[in-house]
């Protein structure tokens, strides 16, 4: 082994070949700059080559990024915040003007799909949309809902008790309201709770009045035994 001199960085490097006449560093750089002239001359050629190698090594490129990002992700998160404010300017994109649905203003959107001007149009033209998919889909809510509150029933029944006992007047008015609106599905709910004895939770409004009838049967069933 014998020690050269460099002719590109002038430092001297142990080297078994007498043809060598560079580092390993600066034949690195070499070779890199190489390869980026290329790709410049040859874009369409490097971008066949880059999509062939994705393809083949596609599992063993995400795992590499993985290992790497998960080995030190503060960093690569730094770098990011980094690079996002030296290139936001050039990232933005020249802002079109829009009129917006619900009150006509015209304004700038962030995306493109953006259809309001600002939060409380949003807020009018999301529930303005419920309502109309609620209307269109009236059937799939009533099973749906149906559907959670079996699944939750003893849950919707602490809340709508704890709910009552802060304010039953409201519930009562609200009862009352309804059974005047519903004097057939009221019948059949008194007649369903004074055969089981039980207090199923049917509805927001009629839960508590069907809980008071049951509570007078069972004192009246207490009065009979003795």
């Amino acid at each position: 082994m014998s020690e050269r001199l460099c002719k590109h960085c002038g430092h001297f490097f142990d080297t078994e070949s007498k043809r060598l006449e560079t580092c390993a560093s600066c034949k690195r750089q070499r070779r890199r700059a190489r390869v980026q002239k290329w790709r410049l001359l040859n874009p369409e050629k490097d971008k066949e080559k880059s999509d062939r190698f994705r393809a083949i090594h596609r599992d063993e490129i995400l795992q590499k990024r993985r290992a790497k990002y998960w080995a030190n992700p503060e960093l690569f998160r730094e770098r990011r915040r980094k690079w996002l404010q030296e290139n936001w300017l050039r990232l933005q994109k020249p802002k079109t003007k829009k009129k917006c649905v619900i009150c006509g203003k015209m304004f700038g959107p962030r995306i493109r799909w953006q259809k309001t001007c600002g939060e409380e149009c949003r807020k009018v033209y999301r529930n303005k949309n419920s309502a109309k998919w609620y209307a269109d889909n009236a059937q799939l809510c009533r099973e749906r809902t149906k559907a959670w509150v079996n699944k939750n029933l003893k849950g919707v029944q602490d809340y709508h008790r704890r709910n009552y006992l802060k304010n039953p007047d409201k519930y009562k008015q609200r009862a009352a309201e309804w059974a005047k609106k519903n004097p057939e599905a009221r019948k059949r709910i008194l007649i369903k709770s004074a055969h089981t004895h039980a207090n199923p939770f049917i509805s927001t409004i009629n839960f508590f009045q069907t809980l008071q009838i049951a509570n007078q049967i069972g004192k009246m069933n207490e009065t009979a035994k003795v």
